[in-house]
């Protein structure tokens, strides 16, 4: 995906770097892979006892939309 990505955008870079639902979906990228691996590194050090519900479902819910954005804004991409 990154190699055909790259390839994809450096075809319309100019189209890209205006529009708007790419840098939504590059930094909805961005924050999701950082996000996603700092949880990850902090789940496999933890605890299980440690992580509460209410924390799990924290981090899903901002998971999903992170990861969300990466998808809506890719798919915006081509109506902007």
């Amino acid at each position: 995906m990154l190699v055909s990505g790259f390839m994809l955008m450096t075809s319309e870079a100019m189209r890209c770097y205006y529009n708007l639902a790419y840098w939504i979906k590059m930094w909805s990228l961005l924050l999701a892979m950082i996000f996603t691996f700092a949880v990850r590194r902090r789940v496999a050090m933890a605890d299980a006892n440690s992580v509460t519900p209410v924390w799990a479902k924290l981090v899903a819910l901002i998971l999903a939309l992170l990861w969300s954005g990466v998808g809506l804004g890719g798919r915006g991409i081509g109506f902007y």
